[in-house]
């Protein structure tokens, strides 16, 4: 089989959250433990609620290089920047309108 270039399903940008699980006996932290997923969760939904679907994607990744103690690892990329990606710890709870301004910034990026 050969690679084949496919359109993505999003035009701006792309927010990637980290939930990776690490086995308790590693005794290192993971994010999945300081909820991802639910992170993600969120993230979908108010995408679709503020009318930015098709523009904006939230995935979850594995690990990104950045385990943090507390909180979650995020990535936001534009669509033709992905050199220009910012990595942020988020606190799932408390940073969650903070990192929306952020995505709504990626949403309204010039270049997509």
């Amino acid at each position: 089989m050969t690679m084949k270039k496919v359109p993505r399903s999003w035009s701006k940008g792309v927010v990637m959250v980290c939930t990776h699980e690490r086995s308790p006996e590693s005794g290192r932290v993971s994010c999945t433990k300081s909820a991802g997923g639910g992170l993600r969760g969120w993230l979908k939904d108010r995408i679709r609620e503020e009318g930015l679907r098709g523009e904006i994607l939230a995935v979850t990744t594995g690990c990104q290089g950045v385990c943090p103690a507390n909180g979650v690892t995020v990535c936001l990329a534009r669509a033709q920047a992905v050199g220009d990606a910012e990595m942020l710890i988020v606190d799932p709870a408390g940073d969650r309108e903070a990192l929306w301004g952020k995505v709504v910034a990626l949403a309204r990026m010039e270049g997509g």
